[in-house]
């Protein structure tokens, strides 16, 4: 298992620290208190597993691949 730092995972993702925070409150990632002054580790599975599409259920019980989420786009 290879960890990342939260510097890492940000760059990474090439996302800001409030998007990673948000990512870390919603579940979408986690990670792990490494140390005794708590530093955040996060998984290298986990954090290429945020870069997969999310699927969303369809009306019919199938899974619609990559489906951002479970809102349905409107266009037009």
């Amino acid at each position: 298992m290879e960890l990342m730092t939260s510097d890492e995972v940000m760059a990474e993702l090439r996302i800001s620290r409030s998007t990673l925070e948000k990512l870390l409150e919603t579940g979408r990632l986690t990670a792990q208190r490494i140390g005794d002054n708590g530093t955040l580790r996060f998984n290298r599975e986990n954090v290429v597993a945020v870069l997969q599409p999310r699927t969303a259920p369809t009306s019919s019980g199938t899974i619609a691949r990559g489906a951002i989420s479970g809102r349905s786009m409107k266009r037009g």
